[in-house]
């Protein structure tokens, strides 16, 4: 059973929004373990599996046929040409044929395709050029502009760092929730990564706010993150699993409800059939309560599933802890 503050549960029943507790059970670690199948599910990772994978199909496009050519240009980095294309096409399909285009797309797009060609060479002027290219190439189409490039001249340790202050700026809520629960350990790997998410966050705080403000970016970090933030952004935390547990591979008929980013719904969306706070509070606390029940059609939640489009979802919760 998941443990969840009670002050907090109590606090979400008083102020009408059950459907919170919901949430925060749905996105807690399963068998209160978090692991690399949680990290996967942070919505960086997804929006970068979704580059990654190769079915999106754009050669009927401009852009597609002009990079190709391009690509001849740049020997040492022609090998990487097809992925980046695949990250193109699918913020393309997404902008012109899906709607309700979320502009965090292109920041990710920006990120992954420059990860990927600083990943290749240290070079910044090879970056500028191949920035420069492809964002060039990508917005002359009939449809207008597809996405603005952000910083082009930019070196490869100030780019790597904003890279990780802005993914902690889109995953930090879900880490939030994925350790909510005080019973919830996490194992060496995904501890590694909250840690380095803080870590960075931290560094990048004290050199803009107390420092020379020359190790980072701070314009940009002060875009990301608000200052009444710092201490939650500081405060994230789990109990190492130091111990070797049951592999939980064999439940993959569980954890499919972990593949969804899910959206809170408003009040006048919330089913009709929600179960009494009285119950649901009863249930929460053990009794008849079974938390390996699978759920059922989450994906029409997913704002990352080819049919619905990503849209900015963040939740400031507060709690406590015993």
């Amino acid at each position: 059973m998941q443990l969840i503050d009670i002050y907090y549960i109590i606090n979400i029943i008083l102020s009408g929004k059950l459907f919170n507790v919901v949430n925060i059970i749905l996105k807690s670690c399963m068998y209160n373990l978090c692991n690399k199948k949680n990290l996967e599910k942070l919505k960086s990772n997804i929006v970068y599996s979704k580059f990654e994978n190769d079915k999106w199909n754009c050669t009927d496009h401009t852009f597609y046929s002009n990079i190709i050519g391009d690509a001849n240009t740049f020997h040492t980095y022609k090998h990487i040409f097809q992925k980046l294309l695949n990250a193109l096409c699918y913020v393309y399909r997404k902008k012109v044929y899906v709607g309700n285009f979320d502009s965090d797309l292109c920041s990710y797009m920006y990120y992954w395709i420059g990860d990927k060609i600083y990943d290749i060479s240290d070079s910044t002027q090879m970056f500028t050029k191949i920035m420069d290219m492809l964002f060039w190439e990508f917005n002359i189409t009939d449809n207008g502009m597809i996405c603005q490039s952000l910083n082009t001249s930019i070196d490869k340790d100030t780019f790597k760092k904003n890279k990780m202050l802005y993914e902690y700026s889109q995953n930090h809520e879900s880490i939030r929730l994925h350790t909510l629960p005080i019973n919830t350990t996490c194992d060496s790997e995904y501890n590694e990564t909250m840690q380095k998410y803080m870590n960075i966050y931290k560094n990048a705080h004290f050199d803009c706010t107390q420092g020379d403000q020359t190790n980072y970016d701070c314009s940009y970090f002060h875009k990301l993150f608000k200052s009444d933030e710092h201490m939650k952004l500081t405060s994230l935390y789990c109990r190492q699993q130091n111990t070797p547990t049951l592999s939980t591979e064999t439940h993959e008929g569980h954890q499919e409800e972990e593949d969804n980013i899910f959206p809170i719904p408003t009040r006048e969306q919330y089913p009709k059939s929600v179960t009494p706070v009285g119950g649901f509070i009863n249930k929460l606390l053990g009794r008849n309560m079974n938390m390996h029940n699978n759920i059922e059609n989450m994906d029409m939640f997913n704002p990352y599933s080819d049919e619905m489009d990503p849209g900015g979802r963040r939740m400031n919760i507060s709690y406590h802890r015993f």
